[in-house]
Parts: structure tokens; sequence; C-alpha cells
């Protein structure tokens, strides 16, 4: 797996019924943003330009349908993404 670069971000998501909410890290690990969108697909639309406007995307990850995932303190955030928008 590719690991980050300067200038590239990953993001996770936490979907809800209503509501995604979002952080992105850059290359270093560093908190760069976060937003919250609803869950149409405007808001779909609003998550994916925010998140492309923070760095070239490299990796999307998230919660779905309410399973938590742990990460291990030896997981890098690139094993626990999914890939990103194409």
């Amino acid at each position: 797996m590719q690991r980050p670069r300067q200038g590239q971000v990953i993001i996770g998501v936490d979907t809800h019924k209503e509501i995604h909410v979002a952080a992105a890290v850059d290359w270093q690990g560093t908190l760069v943003g976060e937003g919250a969108f609803p869950t149409t697909r405007q808001g779909y639309r609003l998550l994916e330009s925010w998140a492309r406007s923070l760095g070239e995307v490299l990796r999307v990850g998230g919660r779905m349908l309410g399973i938590i995932r742990q990460r291990s303190d030896q997981a890098s955030p690139e094993e626990t993404a999914s890939p990103c928008w194409r």
C-alpha cells in the first residue's frame, strides 16, 4: 500500500443516519480539517469537494452501519482505510 506523501490527505468518516462527520489528516498525521455533511446527494458532493480542497485524497475510510473497527497501535492509517474517490 502506498504511503502518504506531502500534499496528500487521508479522510475518515463517521457515518450516521442524518449526517456524516469527517476528519482529514495530512501525510504527517496532523488533523487538517473536520466537517459535518448531510446524508443527501448534495451532502455527499459537499463532502467530496471539501476533502479534495484539502489536498490529494489518498484514502477514505470510515465506520459503516455502526460497526466499529478499532485500529491496533501498530496499524498505519492506510492499513485501515479504503480506496479513495476516483
